[in-house]
């Protein structure tokens, strides 16, 4: 029976235990046992059986990324809706409204959609930070009582 296990730090064979130990310092005491057991795991799977890293991208520079590829998605909508609506304009085709206005409707939906998103993120983000901000002045009230 082969099998394949994950986990963000290592790939190696997992029978292999030497060469498949991550870094010390990138792990915790605990985890480096969970990857101990699971490699003892993987290994009792048989012959050909991997124990395969894969990464854990920066979900930060994700939703950067996301949101950026939406921004110029968007523009350049806006730009060449724009752009054929003043063609229509130009050319007298005001029976291109009708199609031209729904390209809107599609383009500002999104744009809502997406500006909703972006809302609710930083709102979390600010709950957040009112609640740490709460805490640390809880704590420095604290600490000037006692001295």
């Amino acid at each position: 029976m082969t099998g394949t296990a994950r986990w963000s730090a290592v790939t190696s064979r997992a029978s292999t235990p030497s060469a498949s130990a991550p870094p010390a310092a990138s792990i915790s005491s605990a985890a480096s046992t969970t990857l101990a057991a699971l490699r003892e795991l993987v290994r009792r799977f048989g012959k050909g059986s991997n124990l395969v890293g894969v990464p854990i991208s920066d979900q930060e520079e994700m939703r950067e990324m996301i949101t950026r590829a939406f921004a110029t998605r968007a523009k350049d909508g806006h730009d060449q809706l724009a752009l054929d609506i003043a063609a229509a304009q130009r050319d007298g085709k005001p029976g291109d409204a009708e199609m031209l206005y729904e390209r809107f409707k599609t383009l500002k939906d999104a744009t809502t959609e997406h500006s909703s998103l972006l809302s609710n993120l930083l709102d979390d983000t600010m709950a957040a930070l009112q609640l740490v901000t709460m805490q640390l002045g809880a704590l420095l009230a604290t600490a000037e009582g006692d001295e």
